[in-house]
């Protein structure tokens, strides 16, 4: 016989889900069956065909009947667990808030369980003993809060007053003190204190009050020091500014930089040590550092000009230099060529060149200067030797020559005394003629002695010519004067 179609739809759609049904869609297929049961009972069925399919859904009910005892036996095992294994810290939270003094922190560790108990799966009876054990617990620290409180205010009237003190001198201070940074730490001071301070809330706003308006105080006088400050700040740039156009106007009429480097060295000191306010700083320093830049810009400009008028000066300087040289060498004329490498040397002093080529050429032109100086000291040397020489034989010639008149002279002196004395003789005997004879030979001599004697003056000017040129010759030096 063959199946209703009907009857073959709804077995697939109950076994469908039936076979689907877990612990999480437990509400799903609840509903679900409802819905194929209701539209069973009103299918144009036969009695038994209502009947088989009415058996499937409430095997479809008894399975979800069997999921439900499975969850309640799941819960029930963990709630037990969980039981066991918060019951202990709860005991332990609800002892420590018996005889906590910090009232807060128990407080506060018996809030943060019960919020983990509220999601923690537990039977009722256990739930109950849990909440029962927790309220002990609280209510133990309403009751020593309760006592604290009245410790409170017993405390607060002592500490009150002092702290009252207190804070109306940090008050006064934050008013007049010049060092607001000193009040400022006063008021810090003040409230570390009255945070320890065991006060009740009536004094502690009274204080509290008093440390906000001294709060308000310092604000009020930073704010007028920072207009102050901002004033100065702009005066102190307004000076700076004239500073640096001052630098500016040195640049343009620039023609020795480094007093321009070091006068804008010094304003941009002064920028740093002033002062200041960070945007007037800016501003200042974005001034002079165009500054800086012109006066490099022309530096740059002036020593690229300078380099060719070094290039052209060291062509010129270097001829001269190579004719200096070689006279130093060869020429004959020695004083004349030491006086032109004189001259050349003359010519460095505050000619332009670049350093490696004055180096270059000054060494060279030195060379030529000791050069010219070692032939005119040679020369010398070779004509001071000479001199003495001749001078020395010259001399010699003299002294001989002097030596031989004064020896004549003797002689003569000598004859005179004989004559004399054989003229007297003659006298005594009354020779007339004889007598006249000796006076002529006696004046021919004497006349002989005196044109001897003139002789000797002669001679000696000459020797003594002689020997003060020997002696200029030995102190003579190596100048080319001396040539």
């Amino acid at each position: 016989m063959q199946e209703n179609p009907l009857i073959n739809s709804y077995k697939k759609e109950l076994e469908k889900v039936i076979s689907r049904l877990t612990v999480e869609n437990i509400r799903e297929g609840k509903d679900s069956l409802i819905d194929i049961q209701q539209r069973i009972k009103e299918a144009n069925l036969s009695y038994d065909q209502r009947k088989d399919l009415q058996d499937i859904v409430q095997a479809g009910f008894f399975k979800i009947q069997q999921l439900r005892q499975d969850i309640q036996d799941t819960f029930e095992s963990e709630a037990i667990g969980n039981y066991y294994e918060v019951i202990d810290e709860v005991k332990a939270s609800v002892a420590n808030a018996k005889i906590a003094e910090d009232t807060r922190l128990a407080w506060d560790s018996l809030i943060g369980l019960q919020q983990k108990l509220r999601d923690l799966k537990l039977l009722k009876h256990q739930r109950e003993e849990i909440h029962q054990l927790m309220n002990e617990g609280f209510e133990s620290i309403k009751s020593k809060r309760g006592q604290q409180q009245n410790e409170q205010e017993e405390s607060s009237v002592s500490s009150h007053l002092s702290l009252l003190e207190k804070a109306h001198k940090v008050v006064e201070l934050s008013q007049q003190h010049p060092d607001i940074q000193h009040a400022k730490n006063e008021i810090f001071q003040l409230l570390e204190e009255v945070k320890s301070a065991n006060l009740i809330k009536t004094h502690r706003e009274q204080i509290s009050k008093l440390i906000q308006d001294a709060f308000v105080w310092i604000d009020l006088r930073k704010d007028q020091e920072k207009e102050s400050r901002q004033l100065a700040s702009k005066q102190n740039a307004n000076e700076l500014k004239e500073q640096i156009l001052i630098g500016q106007l040195m640049v343009d009429e620039a023609v020795e930089f480094n007093p321009v480097w070091d006068f804008l060295k010094n304003t941009q000191q002064k920028i740093r040590a002033t002062d200041l306010l960070k945007e007037h700083r800016d501003v200042l320093f974005g001034e002079i550092q165009k500054v800086f830049e012109n006066l490099k810009t022309k530096q740059d400009s002036f020593y690229n000009e300078l380099h060719k008028e070094a290039i052209d000066n060291y062509k010129m300087l270097s001829e001269k230099v190579e004719k200096a040289s070689k006279m130093a060498q060869s020429s004959l004329e020695l004083k004349k060529a030491k006086d032109y490498v004189k001259a050349v040397q003359a010519e460095f002093k505050g000619l332009k060149l670049r350093k490696e080529d004055r180096e270059a050429l000054y060494q060279k032109i030195s060379k030529a200067y000791d050069t010219i100086s070692n032939r005119i000291d040679t020369h010398i040397a070779t004509k001071k030797e000479t001199t003495r020489l001749r001078s020395d034989y010259q001399i010699g010639e003299f002294e001989y020559h002097i030596s031989q008149i004064k020896e004549e002279i003797e002689k003569d002196l000598a004859m005179i005394k004989s004559l004399e004395e054989r003229k007297e003789t003659t006298h005594l005997e009354g020779v007339a003629n004889d007598e006249g004879a000796f006076g002529f030979q006696i004046g021919a001599l004497k006349a002989s002695i005196r044109n001897k004697e003139n002789q000797i003056s002669e001679l000696l000017e000459k020797l003594n010519y002689l020997l003060e040129k020997k002696q200029t010759w030995e102190q003579i030096d190596e100048s080319p004067d001396a040539l």
